[in-house]
């Protein structure tokens, strides 16, 4: 109710035999673990950043001899968002938000200096970011040239790696390997701005909440997966059928 979600309320839950025990997990810990039991690490610093999960929008986790500690070690919550912010722009010229993210990215310019004027609202404190309450809402487009919308991307996308970048600069004591997962990770271009603090770099196949499915699971077996063979069994049992 906080975040505006109403449509959580009235989504029907699925119909399970009573026999049948469940439980509950979190949402950046099921995107947690997955990235890290699915990584070839036994010790890495994990980075969770999308949306929104129940409040959080980003987490950093600690893993160590095997095991992924559930408690994270720093979290941002709504309405402080780097997915949201990010998608907002990405509305704001005309693009669909969590569709057209890497139509978005990829009209990043990496020389351009002049700046669109149009990126706002916003405030990083050492780690902490900052936004306005405005980048939970969805903006009406503006009429902009192509040119314009370039230079939205690309000032977007700075304050998305610069961000980044402080974070990573932060926790690089902790450990020689980065787990980095959550929607955000599907932003390739500001991989960089983590890997260079760190010898060891695994974004997982999945980053998004398709790979948390199986993050909500490793969150209470603690056991490593090979997703890559699991993937492939999955795909030659389903063309046998």
């Amino acid at each position: 109710m906080k975040t505006g979600d109403w449509w959580r309320l009235i989504v029907p839950k699925p119909l399970l035999p009573s026999k049948i025990p469940t439980t509950q997990g979190n949402h950046h810990l099921s995107h947690a673990a997955y990235g890290f039991y699915s990584s070839p690490y036994t010790d890495a610093v994990v980075i969770v950043a999308d949306a929104i999960g129940e409040q959080e929008s980003l987490g950093v986790y600690r893993a160590q001899d095997g095991i992924l500690n559930p408690k994270p070690l720093f979290t941002l919550k709504f309405p402080h968002s780097l997915g949201l912010f990010y998608s907002y722009h990405v509305a704001l010229v005309g693009l669909e938000p969590n569709r057209d993210e890497g139509r978005f990215m990829e009209m990043v310019f990496r020389h351009e200096k002049q700046s669109s004027g149009l990126v706002s609202g916003y405030e990083i404190n050492g780690f902490d970011f900052i936004c306005h309450k405005k980048y939970y809402l969805r903006p009406s487009p503006l009429n902009l040239d192509y040119g314009m919308k370039c230079r939205v991307a690309t000032d977007t996308q700075k304050v998305l790696e610069t961000y980044l970048s402080r974070l990573g600069s932060a926790y690089k004591h902790l450990s020689k390997n980065v787990v980095f997962t959550g929607g955000v990770a599907y932003n390739w271009l500001a991989h960089g701005s983590l890997s260079k603090y760190f010898t060891g770099f695994f974004v997982p196949r999945f980053p998004g909440d398709a790979g948390s499915a199986l993050g909500a699971v490793l969150q209470h077996t603690n056991k490593h997966i090979d997703v890559d063979t699991l993937y492939n069994e999955t795909q030659e049992t389903i063309l046998s059928v």
